[in-house]
């Protein structure tokens, strides 16, 4: 079952183009939610505030920050999550933050 999962998410993000790496955590975060909202679907700003701006703070080197939100379309909830996660790769690279992101 678990396999069957993995290749769904994999099949999944092949439609979805976005950067992986950043050179912030604010411009990963900025990216996820920007993709999931040209795919039509909505996202509360009062959950966004709560998870993400007054969540944690961003990862240290090598640790990672895993955010899930709820997604509605045309004002109605849908069973769906964009889940978020962001590493720290740490300050070696031009680009520390690494984003993987998918809808569930």
């Amino acid at each position: 079952m678990e396999f069957i999962r993995e290749l769904l998410i994999s099949e999944s993000m092949k439609d979805y183009n976005y950067e992986t790496y950043h050179t912030t955590y604010s411009s990963a975060i900025q990216e996820a939610l920007g993709v999931v909202r040209e795919r039509g679907y909505e996202i509360d700003d009062d959950e966004v505030f709560r998870k993400i701006g007054s969540g944690p703070r961003k990862p240290q080197p090598g640790d990672t920050n895993s955010i899930t939100l709820e997604l509605s379309r045309d004002g109605r909830p849908v069973r769906k999550a964009l889940h978020i996660q962001v590493y720290n790769r740490g300050n070696e690279t031009d680009s520390p933050f690494e984003l993987n992101m998918y809808i569930l």
